[in-house]
């Protein structure tokens, strides 16, 4: 178990300011067409209910747990376009230190939620991967279905 050095020490502010991005940061592959447009809170919100429609077989719940943790990074890393001039390698070990972060964040309040929410992103990274879970497959599936509507 880590010391505790403060009571402030075991607080989650810092993880919450975090947090406080999300509802301001633009998704931005919208602005090419919009003055205005969703943040990443706001795209979360509604993927987290898509993905509660998840076939037989498939773990809503877990489906929600990814929905609602794997875009936390992009607190950290900003919302990077898949068509951004950034290589996918480049992005994965951005948003790879980003949730290392979060989960630093996270080691005196709460060390388990920080792991979960690493292993929780790693899921939905390897989504369309041989190493793909049901669950990480069917929220990359409805993250992209969730732009089209």
């Amino acid at each position: 178990m880590p010391v505790v050095y403060s009571k402030l020490d075991a607080l989650p502010l810092p993880f919450l300011y975090l947090l406080e991005v999300l509802k301001h940061l633009d998704r931005t592959g919208w602005k090419r067409w919009l003055d205005r447009p969703e943040s990443v809170a706001a795209y979360m919100y509604r993927l987290e209910f898509l993905v509660m429609f998840a076939p037989t077989g498939v773990d809503k719940e877990r489906c929600r747990w990814i929905a609602f943790c794997y875009d936390i990074v992009e607190s950290f890393a900003g919302d990077i376009l898949t068509y951004a001039p950034v290589s996918k390698a480049e992005k994965y070990k951005l948003e790879d230190f980003g949730i290392r972060y979060i989960e630093s964040l996270l080691q005196l309040v709460d060390p388990k939620l920080g792991a979960n929410i690493r292993a929780v992103w790693e899921e939905y990274e390897n989504g369309n991967t041989p190493k793909a879970t049901p669950e990480g497959r069917w929220v990359r599936e409805m993250d992209k279905f969730e732009c089209m509507i």
